[in-house]
């Protein structure tokens, strides 16, 4: 399930950008101003922001800046203002669209598909990743061990990928669970389950690469490097 920002001041859109987000099975995350979307990015992932400009406080001009010094996650500007100079220019700063208000619905679902589409898109995974001696083949969600298949549901697989994707970044439960069953985080029993299943068929290949960070969640092991001793 794709989380999306919704950064507005005016309560009453606020709620129906939500509420429409929603029936449309996102999962929404209101903010009312620039900084409370600044400790929501700080705290949450998520896969896309639509950004009013007109904000208390922090300006959106300035809160697109912030997000595109710390990443490159999708934005979409959702503003009154026509100008078609300030919208070539926040283009420009890294917007990937701007909707004008008034809006109508069926245009804002179709951009944020687009928006999305192009994210991963452009995020892909390589055709295969080779880490702690492990190999994926990304096309064909298969792993191994040293050219030997460990058997993976794909639920398993997709765990996996997630690690290896970001070997040094710890993952919590919640953005393991949400990447591999696209839908929102409940309770840690099936992640637990398939954690300590992937683990088991791992170790049966030689691979003991899966770490328990404790109040946390889980990431790959460090990968030990032997340098040529003097």
């Amino acid at each position: 399930m794709y989380h999306i920002l919704v950064v507005e001041d005016d309560q009453e859109i606020n709620r129906l950008l939500c509420r429409l987000l929603e029936q449309n099975n996102y999962c929404p995350i209101p903010a009312l101003n620039g900084l409370e979307a600044l400790q929501t990015l700080e705290q949450e992932t998520v896969d896309l922001i639509l950004l009013d400009l007109m904000l208390p406080g922090l300006h959106g001009e300035q809160l697109l800046a912030e997000i595109r010094r710390a990443g490159t996650v999708p934005v979409i500007i959702v503003s009154a203002k026509t100008n078609m100079e300030g919208k070539v220019e926040l283009l420009r700063q890294g917007a990937d669209d701007y909707i004008t208000k008034p809006f109508h619905t069926g245009e804002v679902l179709a951009r944020i598909q687009a928006c999305l589409r192009r994210a991963l898109r452009d995020n892909a995974p390589p055709a295969v990743l080779h880490t702690h001696g492990l190999t994926l083949d990304t096309c064909a969600k298969a792993a191994s061990v040293e050219d030997h298949t460990v058997p993976l549901t794909a639920k398993e697989y997709k765990l996996l990928e997630t690690l290896a994707l970001n070997p040094h970044m710890t993952f919590s439960k919640r953005q393991l669970f949400e990447a591999a069953w696209h839908e929102p985080y409940l309770n840690g029993n099936a992640l637990n389950t398939h954690i300590s299943n992937l683990r088991k068929k791992l170790k049966a290949k030689g691979a003991d690469c899966i770490e328990t960070i404790f109040g946390i969640g889980y990431k790959l092991r460090e990968e030990e490097h032997h340098g040529n001793g003097i």
